[in-house]
Formats: structure tokens, C-alpha cells, sequence
């Protein structure tokens, strides 16, 4: 609390914090090289912050570049919790759909499904990590179905078993299409970029691609088997 011109105590309070001099999404699109111990610190960080998180049964529902903010030393730290909550775990009750920038949304959500996880803070985590090996979104879609329509291009189609939660709409638009199978994501994160190696490819699919809808989020362990703690 701050004394106010009378000498008393003034009502308002502020919280004070340290500075962070950028955030990631400014970062990504800079001309700044990024090696792999910069995405390797990088990506550590978010996923240390989102198990701290998620072990207290919070889900922050709009994990983005824009809300991890990092300062000159690579500390990152998440950010603007507007859209938490904590963790649901009756699933017959009803959970709001309009969470997470379009970009980061999980394919559950796009589906319509009324109850979710964490997991889709971890979707979001591998669609950033994915941005960070290319250095460009990696679903960029104008609207949500054309958003569900990228995801399936690389995933495939899911299952039925998979689509279980998903709305009538968006299941009857999955299936009126043609059946999709897996792509690679080789071809679009080739060995030449110093980057994408087959280790960080991996985790990536671990992260997003291999995250069904409906699915969990990858336990710590094997998380961490893939990530080794570096500095900048």
C-alpha cells in the first residue's frame, strides 16, 4: 500500500513486478537467430510452468507467444491469466468453448467438446514449439473449421472413438470428407535446419501431433526424457 499527499494509506493497491523486456511472439517473428539452446530453454520453461499449473489444478487456456514473456537473460514467464480456471473434473459439466487464441486450439475444443483437460494447454505448447523450429504459425487458419480442416491435413483423420465428445456439426464435417492419413512433419522441418533435429521433431509430435482429441497430455517423465535443462 502507498501513503497517500494526507500521510494516511491510500485504498488502492499495485502490484509491482519485474520487467520483461519482450515476450515471445515478438521474439519469433524477429530477425534474431535462434539455436536449439534458445528453443531448448525456451520450450523447458513453458512446460516447467505449466506442470506447476497443472499440479495445483489450474488451466490457463490461452498459452500463445504473445503471453510468454521473456526478458535479456531468457527468463520466461507466463502470463495473463483472464481465461483460467481451475481443473473440472465432473465431466457431465458444461465447460465454455471460447478459450484459446484460434491459432492454439486444441482440435477438442474445435469439435465442440462441452468438457476438456489440461491437455489443451499442452496442445498449445507443441503448436508453439512447432512456431519455434519454423518461425511461422504453424495452423493458420481464417476461421475455426478451416482451422479443424489444417489440423486433420497433418494429423488425419481422427477416429470415431477419438471424435466421441465432439458436437454433431463438427463430426458430420470430419466425415463428409475425404479420409486423410498422418503427413510427415519431415518435410516441413527438414535436418538442414540447424534446429530440427530428430530429437526436437519427436517431442514435437509427442507435444501436439500425437495429441488426440480427447486425449491427455504426456506425463513429466516422458517430457522430460526428451528436454535437457541448458542456459543461454
Amino acid at each position: 500500500m502507498l501513503a497517500n499527499n494526507s500521510g494516511g494509506t491510500s485504498a488502492t493497491r499495485y502490484v509491482v513486478t519485474e520487467l520483461m523486456q519482450s515476450d515471445l511472439h515478438k521474439i519469433i517473428v524477429s530477425p534474431q537467430p535462434l539455436s536449439s539452446d534458445h528453443v531448448k530453454v525456451f520450450l523447458y520453461q513453458i512446460l516447467r510452468g505449466l506442470k506447476y499449473l497443472h499440479s495445483a489444478g489450474i488451466l490457463h487456456r490461452d498459452i500463445k507467444p504473445g503471453n510468454l514473456l521473456v526478458n535479456s537473460n531468457c527468463v520466461l514467464k507466463i502470463c495473463d491469466f483472464g481465461l483460467a480456471r481451475v481443473e473440472e473434473l465432473d465431466e457431465s459439466r458444461h465447460m465454455t468453448q471460447e478459450v484459446v487464441t484460434q491459432y492454439y486450439r486444441a482440435p477438442e475444443i474445435l469439435m465442440g467438446s462441452r468438457h476438456y483437460s489440461n491437455a489443451i494447454d499442452i496442445w498449445s505448447v507443441g503448436c508453439i514449439f512447432a512456431e519455434l523450429l519454423g518461425r511461422r504459425i504453424l495452423f493458420q487458419a481464417q476461421s475455426p473449421i478451416q482451422q479443424l480442416d489444417l489440423i486433420t491435413d497433418l494429423l488425419g483423420t481422427p477416429s470415431l472413438e477419438a471424435m466421441r465428445t465432439a458436437c454433431e456439426g463438427a463430426r458430420a464435417h470430419i466425415l463428409r470428407g475425404p479420409h486423410k492419413q498422418t503427413a510427415t512433419l519431415r518435410r516441413r522441418y527438414p535436418a538442414e535446419n540447424r534446429n530440427c533435429s530428430a530429437r526436437a521433431v519427436d517431442l514435437c509430435f509427442l507435444l501436439c501431433i500425437d495429441l488426440m482429441p480427447g486425449g491427455s497430455p504426456r506425463s513429466p517423465p516422458s517430457l522430460h526424457t526428451h528436454i535437457q535443462p541448458c542456459t543461454c
